[in-house]
Order: structure tokens, then sequence, then C-alpha cells
């Protein structure tokens, strides 16, 4: 089990509590997995660990599923996650060619900074994992969609 990346980040509960979650992102396997290859469905897990709703595990065989199912588990709770992975206008770079994408960009601007899931902002900025994914496909359809 290789450790991909650990820190410390701010939640907020939708009641407008704070606190401080530690988030723990690991690979199952010795290589990285590639676009054209099967995954193990357990390939990576992410475990998130705060006081107020205790520890969240979520596995899957893409980086991405991983985290998203993680967080859907902590909005069933009320709690949004401090990182930019969060943030409703960031998304993936080269995903789902790479499963293992683990930098995001603002999506809507032609030249954007890449940054890792796990860079922190404050949870306020945080939008739902379904919010998230509706902004973004609604930014595909729009036709601003730059193709490198």
């Amino acid at each position: 089990m290789a450790r991909l990346a650990e820190t410390t980040v701010d939640a907020r509960h939708r009641d407008g509590r704070t606190c401080a979650a530690h988030l723990v992102l690991t690979r199952n396997a010795d290589k990285p997995p590639r676009a054209r290859h099967p995954t193990p469905v357990d390939l990576y897990e992410v475990v998130v660990d705060a006081e107020p709703f205790g520890v969240i595990t979520a596995r899957s065989g893409v980086l991405w599923h991983a985290l998203n199912d993680a967080r859907t588990q902590l909005e069933k709770q009320g709690w949004l996650l401090g990182i930019i992975a969060a943030h409703p206008d960031y998304y993936p770079t080269h995903w789902p060619r790479n499963p293992e994408a683990d930098m995001l960009a603002d999506y809507r601007r032609q030249v954007a900074p890449t940054l890792g899931i796990f860079e922190k902002i404050d949870p306020a900025d945080a939008a739902t994992v379904d919010v998230q994914e509706k902004r973004y496909q609604e930014w595909r359809e729009s036709g601003q969609v730059v193709r490198s």
C-alpha cells in the first residue's frame, strides 16, 4: 500500500460548524494503472477522519471516484471538505484517460495552473459532488471547451 497524500484540512457543516479533517490517500498496487487496462475496484483508498463524523473510507479503481465517494458520504452528514477537489470550478486534468489524475485545473480558463487534489481552500467555497459535476457538464455543453 503506497501512501500518495496525507494532510489535514478544514471541513464545514451546513449548520456552520467547522472542524479539522485528516485525509489520507493510498494506492493498493505497485504500479500505476493505465487507462486501457482494467484496474482493481479497490486500487485507491481515501480515508477522512474527524471528531464530528468519525472515519469515512471509500475505495475505487479510479482516484477521482474514490475521492468523490468519500465526499458524498460526508455530504450525507452535512459536511464539505475544504479541498480544491471540492471547488465547483475545478475538475481533474487528463481524466478519464488517466485514472490516476491527481491534478486539477479551473476548467473555465484557457490557461490555468494545476493544483493537487488536496490543495486547501475555504470550505465555504466548496460544493457538493452533484453541483460540481453539473457545473462541469454545463460548461462542456456550452461550447466554451478549449481542445488541445
